[in-house]
């Protein structure tokens, strides 16, 4: 039998190296990756610096921004002014035709003419009131009212009569109405409606824990306060 011829055996790649060295495997650590790695940190410190001047802009900005948002709130927040006012056409001719005792007489700026207001403007030019034309929102904030109709009414305090005053007045026989604990203006006005109705001579109010006589007592009353009044 012939003998086979003996096979060349084959001459291994020896141990396997490890991952750092092999220049295939994402650990590799040759100098061409470290390169690699070196361009990439550059590029990346270039980015957080990027990031860190776009980072400090933009909180300038939200800052600038929140200043002009606060400016702009406080704008709109106007001080309420506190004045005792009428507020409407009707209301307000009304209370001039009653000789309502009044400062001035508000009117916004380009605000439609007519009858009602023409009338406003004469009786307050007849009794001697002082007419200021101001924007709508003004006219809002002083009267804490948004449908004014482009006009208002700023009454004076009202001024009571004495004691000794308010019953000299009276007639014989004499009919008080007296009030305690009624907190409305307007309540306090519908109830001098009903007095005067009823003939009456004064309405006692007492000073405390009571409502003090307003521009809103006058229009609930109808303008019938022609009774006089004692505040105790």
């Amino acid at each position: 039998m012939a003998k086979q011829p003996k096979r060349r055996a084959l001459r291994g790649k020896g141990p396997t190296p490890r991952a750092e060295n092999r220049p295939n495997h994402k650990k590799y650590r040759g100098g061409e990756d470290k390169k690699r790695r070196d361009v990439r940190s550059g590029d990346s410190r270039r980015d957080e610096g990027k990031r860190g001047e776009f980072g400090r802009k933009r909180v300038e900005r939200r800052r600038i921004d929140s200043k002009r948002g606060d400016r702009k709130r406080d704008f709109r927040r106007e001080p309420r002014e506190h004045h005792d006012t009428i507020a409407g056409r009707n209301a307000v001719v009304e209370a001039l035709r009653a000789g309502l005792p009044a400062k001035e007489l508000v009117v916004a700026i380009g605000v439609d003419i007519d009858e009602r207001l023409e009338e406003s403007v004469k009786l307050a030019q007849k009794m001697g009131l002082g007419i200021r034309e101001v924007e709508r929102r003004q006219i809002e904030n002083m009267t804490g009212i948004a449908n004014h109709q482009g006009i208002a009414l700023v009454a004076k305090p009202f001024q009571y009569s004495s004691q000794k005053e308010i019953f000299a007045r009276a007639k014989e026989p004499a009919l008080f109405v007296a009030v305690d604990g009624v907190t409305d203006p307007r309540n306090i006005g519908a109830i001098a409606r009903s007095a005067a109705a009823f003939g009456a001579d004064g309405l006692l109010i007492p000073e405390r824990r009571n409502a003090p006589l307003t521009a809103a007592a006058w229009k609930s009353s109808l303008m019938v306060m022609q009774i006089r009044l004692w505040k105790r």
